[in-house]
This record gives C-alpha cells, structure tokens and sequence, in this order.
C-alpha cells in the first residue's frame, strides 16, 4: 500500500514537470539553451536599462546629453564598440524595454502549464528588488530601471533552476521506488 501511494505522488509531481531527454550531452545543452532562450536578450536589455538610468541619476540630466560609459571599456574586440549598449540613446532605452517586456512575456506564457508558482517567483523577487532599492536609498527611477528588471531575469533563471531541480530530485526518486518494487518482487 506504501509504494502504491508512493507511486500515485511521484506521477502527480512528474505532471508538472518537463522531461528532460537523456540521450545526449549535446541534446541536454540544446533544450537548456531554448528553455532560456529569453534570459540571453533579457539580461542585454537589463544592461541597457541599468546604462542608461545610472547616467540619468548620476546627471540629473537626460541620459541622451551624456558621453561618459558605464563601463570603462567598451571596445570587445579591435574595431568593435559596444558604447551603444553602455550609454545608451533614449530611443534604444526604449526599444530595450519593449524586448525585456516581449521576452518575459514569452517565457511567463510558454511556462505557465509547467510551473504553477511562476508568478509567485516573479512577484516575490519583484518586491525583493523593490525593498533592496528602497533600502540601500535608490531613486524609484533607478529601482524601477535598474533592479527589477534584474529580479525578473533572476526569476526566469530560478523557475528554470527550480524544475531543473525537480526533475532530477524525481528521476531519483522514481529510481528508488523502483528498486523498492523490484526487492519487494524478487523476494515476495
């Protein structure tokens, strides 16, 4: 009777869960890539977010009348600059929070069958960023710009982390219930 309902709360968690392929390294690499797929331009546009309000707090000026990086270099590589990124226009500012916006919409709405507590992971490191920039006296500018979209990615980063987890915390235990079952079988 044990291992029956054993058996009945390891399939009810399993249903919430994505399965996750066992057939490759390569194919493992790949899903974890398209399941975060949105954090990689999310975490860009978070820079741009972050850019641009520091050189707006840091002024008290518009962002666009500023020539001075976040960042101290922004050369990558030879001939490439990445100023566009870390001293932002207002116009890229702009187009920054739409993608941030398109990308978590679109993994809020791809997961939401999978993960029931997504919006609770998303509210409560909303909130948390929120507090933290009241606490260490961040502007509201700044908070808003700055540290929630930052929560936002960590809360892609942990709904992500957190069925990670539980698939593997189930495939292990699924492993035990059946060893169980099969000692049970082989001695009964």
């Amino acid at each position: 009777m044990h291992a029956s309902k054993g058996r009945s709360l390891l399939a009810s968690v399993e249903a919430e869960l994505i399965p996750l392929p066992s057939s490759s390294t390569s194919t493992t690499v790949l899903m974890v890539f398209s399941e975060l797929f949105e954090l990689f331009p999310s975490v860009i546009c978070c820079v741009v977010s972050t850019s641009y309000i520091y050189h707006a707090d840091q002024s008290g000026v518009d962002a666009d009348q500023l020539h001075t990086p976040l960042f101290p270099s922004s050369r990558v590589v030879g001939f490439l600059h990445l100023d566009f990124i870390t001293d932002p226009s207002p116009g890229l500012m702009l187009g920054s929070c739409v993608v941030l916006g398109c990308c978590l919409s679109s993994f809020a709405h791809r997961r939401q069958d999978e993960d029931r507590y997504q919006t609770g992971i998303f509210v409560t490191l909303a909130i948390w960023a929120v507090l933290l920039g009241r606490g260490v006296g961040a502007s509201y500018n700044m908070i808003t710009l700055g540290f929630v979209p930052w929560a936002l990615c960590a809360a892609m980063l942990l709904s992500f982390g957190g069925h990670s987890v539980g698939r593997w915390l189930v495939g292990r235990r699924r492993k035990e219930v059946e060893s169980v079952t099969d000692n049970k079988t082989l001695t009964g």
